[in-house]
C-alpha cells in the first residue's frame, strides 16, 4: 500500500473517532445537542387520537368527576398525581404554592379513604381552589390478569409497580351502535377532530348513557397519570397555562406563571377553522432538561432501559448522547398541553413497555424524534436547559453538593438558576443531602406546626 493510501486510511479513522465522540463531548450549552435527532425523524400526525377513542367510539366522553372541588375554566392550573403521601409532603407542596401568590386551581389525585394518610383530606379540603380526585383504581395481581386490591407496601406506600386501570371514566351513548374497531389513521383522526362540536351535540341529545371499563391493559400509575391529566386539562380554556408536576419532591420559590407569554382569545381570533370556529393557532409547550454535563440518555441506566425497551436498539443508538428531558415537569398553554397529553397516552398504546418510568422514555422520544412537530395544536416547544427555566431539575446534580456548585444559599437554602436568579420551581429536592435534611427536619416541622395552629383557629371560628 502506498504512503498516501495509508495516510488517507489513518485520517479516515481519526475522523470517524471524532464523529463518534463529538456529541458526548459537546458542551451542554451547544444548541445542536438539544435539537431533535436527524437519525430517527418521525412524521407524526397533525392530530393525535383522543384517549377516549380507545373505547371504540369517537363520541365517547369523559364522565370522571372530582371528589371535591370545581374546576374554573378561566384560571391556570397545577396538576399532580399525588397518591399515598404523608401529610408533610402535601403541606410542603401546597403551602409553597400559596406563598408565591398562585391563585389558580390545584388539582390532585390522592389515595382513596382505605389507605389515605391521617390528616390529608382535612388539610386539602381546607385549602382554597383545591380540586381532589380519588385514585379509585382497578388493579391487578402479579399475573396482570386477575383483579386484586391496591397493593400497599410495608412502609404504607402504594406499590408503584402494580398494574392498574381506570374503569368507568368514559361513557358512550347507549342508544348508539358501537362503531367498528378500525385503525385510526391521520385522516380518520382529523375528520373526527373537525366534527368534535357536532359529535358533542349528538352525545348531549342521547337519552341514555353507559359507562365502560378501561379499554386499555393495566399500567403503572406513572404511565396512567397522563390519561388523568388529559381528562383534567379539558376543563380549562385554550389559553390558560397548565403545569403538570411531581408533587412529592417539588416546591415553589416564586410563581412560575408570571413570566409565561399570554395570548388572549382576541389575539388569535383571526385564525379560525372553517368547521367549528375554534382557533387554529397552536399552543406553546415548555420542556425542562436535566444537567447535560452529568448525564445523557445512554449514560443513565434507567433512561437507557426506558428507551431501549420502548423503542429498540436503533433508537437508543440515535439518542444515547442526547441530554435527558425530565417528564416530571411539563408546562404549556392548554391547547398544546391537551395534544401533548394525547400523544403521551398514544405512545403507551403503541409501545409494549410496561416499566415504571417508561413515561420519561415516551417524553424524550416525542421530542427528539420530532413526532410532535406536525401537531397543529402545538405551535412550538421551548426546551429549557437545566437551571435556566421555570423548573430546576436537581436529580442529575447529586454527585456534587448544591452548596459546592454555588446554587444553594447556605443560610436561606434558596435554590438558584445558573444565572443566580431564584428558581421558580425546585424539583427533586430530596437528592441533595443538605437540602433534604433542611426540608425534612426543619421545613416539614414548621409547616406541621403552622397547620396545627390554623386548624385550631378554624375549629374555634363561630359558625
Amino acid at each position: 500500500m502506498s504512503c498516501s493510501k495509508i495516510f488517507l486510511a489513518l485520517l479516515s479513522l481519526c475522523l470517524c473517532a471524532w464523529r463518534c465522540d463529538s456529541d458526548s463531548d459537546k458542551d451542554s450549552s451547544s444548541p445542536s445537542l438539544w435539537e431533535p435527532s436527524e437519525d430517527i425523524h418521525v412524521l407524526g400526525p397533525t392530530v393525535f387520537p383522543k384517549p377516549s377513542w380507545k373505547t371504540g367510539s369517537t363520541k365517547a366522553k369523559v364522565v370522571l368527576k372530582p371528589y371535591y372541588g370545581t374546576h374554573r375554566p378561566n384560571v391556570d392550573a397545577v396538576m399532580a398525581y399525588a397518591e399515598g403521601y404523608a401529610l408533610p409532603y402535601y403541606l410542603s407542596f401546597v403551602e409553597s404554592l400559596k406563598s408565591v401568590k398562585f391563585e389558580g386551581d390545584i388539582v390532585f389525585c390522592i389515595a382513596p379513604h382505605s389507605y389515605l394518610k391521617e390528616g390529608v383530606e382535612e388539610y386539602l379540603k381546607a385549602q382554597p381552589n383545591m380540586i381532589i380526585y380519588l385514585a379509585d383504581l382497578t388493579c391487578y395481581n402479579e399475573d396482570r390478569v386477575t383483579k386484586g386490591p391496591r397493593s400497599i407496601k410495608g412502609d404504607g406506600q402504594p406499590d408503584i409497580f402494580q398494574m392498574c386501570s381506570i374503569d368507568h371514566a368514559y361513557a358512550v351513548p347507549k342508544t348508539n351502535k358501537k362503531e367498528p374497531q378500525t385503525v385510526l389513521d391521520d385522516d380518520t383522526v382529523v375528520n373526527a377532530h373537525s366534527q368534535e362540536n357536532e359529535d358533542r351535540e349528538k352525545i348531549e341529545e342521547a337519552e341514555e348513557w353507559t359507562t365502560v371499563e378501561d379499554p386499555r391493559e393495566g399500567r403503572v400509575v406513572a404511565t396512567l397519570r397522563y390519561e388523568l391529566y388529559w381528562m383534567w386539562s379539558q376543563h380549562y380554556n385554550s389559553r390558560q397555562w397548565i403545569l403538570i408536576l411531581d408533587a412529592r419532591d417539588s416546591y415553589f420559590q416564586s410563581n412560575p406563571f408570571l413570566q409565561v407569554p399570554r395570548r388572549t382569545h382576541l389575539e388569535t381570533s383571526d385564525h379560525k377553522s372553517k368547521k367549528d370556529g375554534s382557533s387554529t393557532v397552536g399552543g406553546i409547550l415548555h420542556f425542562f432538561g436535566e444537567d447535560a454535563n452529568s448525564t445523557r440518555l445512554g449514560k443513565s441506566r434507567k433512561n437507557k432501559n426506558w428507551i431501549q425497551r420502548g423503542y429498540g436498539d436503533h433508537v437508543l443508538q440515535a439518542l444515547k448522547d442526547k441530554p435527558t428531558i425530565c417528564s416530571g415537569a411539563t408546562m404549556g398553554e392548554q391547547i398544546g398541553m391537551e395534544m401533548y397529553l394525547r400523544a403521551m397516552v398514544n405512545e403507551k398504546d403503541e409501545s409494549p413497555i410496561r416499566m415504571t418510568g417508561a413515561d420519561q422514555g415516551f417524553h424524550n422520544y416525542l421530542y427528539y424524534s420530532s413526532k410532535l412537530a406536525a401537531a397543529t395544536a402545538i405551535e412550538k416547544i421551548v426546551l429549557w436547559e437545566q437551571g435556566k427555566g421555570a423548573v430546576n431539575n436537581l436529580s442529575a446534580l447529586r454527585e456534587v453538593p448544591l452548596v459546592d456548585r454555588g446554587i444553594m444559599n447556605t443560610t436561606t437554602h434558596e435554590i438558584y438558576n445558573t444565572d443566580k436568579s431564584l428558581s421558580a420551581v425546585v424539583h427533586q429536592w430530596d437528592r441533595d443531602k443538605a437540602l433534604f435534611n433542611h426540608r425534612r427536619q426543619r421545613v416539614f416541622r414548621q409547616l406541621e406546626q403552622q397547620w396545627k395552629i390554623e386548624k385550631q383557629n378554624l375549629h374555634t371560628k363561630p359558625q
